[in-house]
Formats: structure tokens, C-alpha cells, sequence
């Protein structure tokens, strides 16, 4: 029976050197349900709330992926997202003024 080696290395998979890391040195997102997951669900809807994409892209990291089912459209990047929100921020906000006049 051969013996197997141990790992000297971690694989590339392996959450320290996986290519899809969180920026920042975060492990993971806000955990359900918690205090910082509360808070940022806040900040996102209060910037979106005033059509802010500054500060909505700015909660996003920077391979963040919008995407609108069942519509086949898919926003990847900062710059991308950033282009939809301002598109969907114009319009949305001339239909809320609409409609409190």
C-alpha cells in the first residue's frame, strides 16, 4: 500500500488563494440576518432610494454581477453596473416625480 503525501501547498481552489476572493481581506459576506448585512441592505437602498450610483457602485465590489430575470441582461464591473443604474436612475426618477405632481 503506497502512502500519500500531505499537501505542502493549498490548492488553487483553497479560499486564501481562490481568484474570486472578496477584495479587502473579507472572508465572507455579512452573515444573514446580522447587524453589517442589515446595514449595508440599508446604505444600498437608501442610494438607490436617491438614484446615488456613486454611492451604490460603491457598495459593490469590483467583479460585482447585476443581473434582471427572467431578462437575459447581465451588468459585470463597476463601469457596467454603473451605466445601468445611471440609465434606470433617470427613469425612475422622472416617473416618481410624475407621479407627485
Amino acid at each position: 500500500m503506497s502512502m500519500i503525501s500531505p499537501i505542502s501547498t493549498p490548492p488553487p481552489y483553497s479560499r486564501t488563494g481562490h481568484p474570486l476572493a472578496l477584495p479587502g481581506g473579507r472572508e465572507q459576506a455579512p452573515l444573514p440576518e446580522s447587524p453589517e448585512e442589515r446595514e449595508l441592505v440599508a446604505a444600498f437602498a437608501d442610494a438607490r432610494e436617491a438614484s446615488d450610483v456613486g454611492r451604490i457602485v460603491s457598495l459593490l465590489t469590483e467583479d460585482a454581477w447585476v443581473t434582471m430575470p427572467p431578462s437575459p441582461l447581465e451588468y459585470q464591473g463597476h463601469e457596467a453596473i454603473a451605466a445601468f443604474f445611471g440609465r434606470r436612475g433617470s427613469s425612475s426618477t422622472a416617473a416618481r416625480q410624475r407621479q407627485l405632481a
